[in-house]
């Protein structure tokens, strides 16, 4: 006859073994979700070096629209990108000379980002950060 420990010790194997073999496939935070759980996602170290290097492209464009003088407009679509993003203390140094070119720069490389971002809201983040830097390009010719 099987006794009560075998069982018991034998259901929590086949548990620990399920969960070891769910996170060794990368599926443990679809796995907790399916059962209602919500994990906290990590970000991993190349999201935050994305995250980090698209706040110092941002702050290096607002400080280039403000000694250019543009458009209010063009400073609260700036200011705002780099609000969504978290604070560095890393700096870039903008390779092109008028605000414009910059924008369709930093434009091309959050573009790149966003499709090296492992992080589904990084991407997003990225992507519409892209999307908002064409946006003011585009203000930016039709207004000089």
């Amino acid at each position: 006859m099987v006794s009560r420990r075998v069982v018991v010790l034998g259901a929590a194997g086949a548990v620990a073994a399920g969960v070891g073999a769910t996170a060794a496939l990368g599926r443990l935070d679809d796995s907790l979700r399916a059962v209602g759980a919500r994990p906290t996602p990590s970000p991993t170290e190349d999201d935050v070096a994305l995250a980090a290097t698209a706040r110092a492209e941002a702050d290096a464009l607002i400080k280039l629209a403000e000694a250019q003088q543009a458009p209010d407009s063009a400073l609260t679509v700036l200011r705002s990108q780099a609000d969504d993003l978290p604070a560095t203390d890393r700096t870039v140094t903008l390779t092109d000379d008028t605000l414009v070119d910059a924008c369709r720069s930093v434009a091309d490389s959050r573009t790149d980002a966003c499709v090296a971002a492992v992080s589904t809201d990084l991407a997003v983040v990225l992507g519409s950060s892209a999307a908002g830097l064409h946006q003011v390009v585009r203000l930016l010719e039709t207004t000089s």
